[in-house]
């Protein structure tokens, strides 16, 4: 006889909600000043790379720490709009998958541009912050897709 597993939704109560919505606002807030921080040091990193016309000619460190500050920049954007989304009850139904990729991408790249000296570290923090995120998804109702209107 083949067993069924079945998944329920965590329940939230008023005070659960009222409190990730707090968290969810206070992540958010957090994540804009991180991402401002990291956009005015790649644009500074970039601006000397331009001086020393890397852009044209770069070497591989350059172009390591290109891709660190691009993924990394693309991975706090995502962060936000998940946290967002999960403040509105409004979660794309790709959420998931889209911060897991981008998640993996920055990963990969950190440990090319930084060195693996921290990666046991990395892995870990990652990995909870993953089992959060999937827990948050859970929660959090999925939007339904438009339907195309033919013009």
């Amino acid at each position: 006889m083949a067993s069924t597993i079945i998944i329920n939704k965590p329940i939230m109560t008023k005070e659960m909600e009222a409190h990730y919505s707090t968290a969810a606002n206070m992540e958010i807030k957090r994540l804009g000043e991180l991402l401002v921080d990291t956009e005015t040091r790649w644009a500074t990193k970039k601006f000397i790379g331009s001086l020393a016309n890397m852009e044209q000619n770069p070497s591989e460190q350059y172009t390591k720490c290109k891709k660190y500050y691009e993924t990394g920049i693309e991975y706090i954007k995502a962060k936000r709009k998940f946290w967002s989304q999960f403040r509105d009850k409004s979660m794309d139904k790709n959420a998931l998958d889209n911060i897991q990729g981008l998640m993996d991408d920055w990963f990969v790249n950190s440990l090319e541009y930084l060195g693996q000296e921290n990666i046991k570290e990395r892995s870990k923090e990652i990995k909870e912050e993953f089992k959060l995120f999937k827990l948050l998804f859970t929660m959090c109702p999925k939007k339904e897709r438009r339907k195309k209107t033919k013009k």
